[in-house]
């Protein structure tokens, strides 16, 4: 489990560090997160994922936010109004919204969704 969790909290790193430097050096970084139904507290993807956003912020300055979804028929209107707020980085927490996911992306190609 702790490996685990040490694996996502380093990909959600590396992936920040990737996304910041295509075309997003001169402007601060917006990462928002979406949870899957579980929200924060899972202690599993969703409270592993929001530890390398905070590590992300506290190291490379970039902004935060986290939009917790309390059903699945949150998922599109949260990763919709996430796009909306301006985050230059969507994370979709959880197997549960792939659907949603590939529909919002489908809808806004030219953010990052992951």
């Amino acid at each position: 489990m702790k490996l685990r969790n040490i694996f996502i909290f380093s990909l959600v790193i590396v992936l920040i560090l990737a996304f910041a430097g295509i075309g997003l050096a001169e402007d601060k970084v917006k990462v928002i997160m979406v949870t899957d139904t579980a929200g924060l507290g899972d202690k599993s993807f969703n409270d592993s994922v929001w530890a390398g956003i905070e590590k992300a912020k506290k190291d490379l300055g970039i902004e935060a936010k986290i939009i917790e979804s309390r059903e699945m028929a949150d998922y599109i209107p949260n990763l919709t109004g996430a796009i909306k707020d301006g985050a230059n980085i969507v994370i979709g927490v959880g197997f549960l919204m792939i659907d949603a996911m590939a529909e919002v992306a489908s809808s806004f190609y030219h953010k990052f969704l992951l």
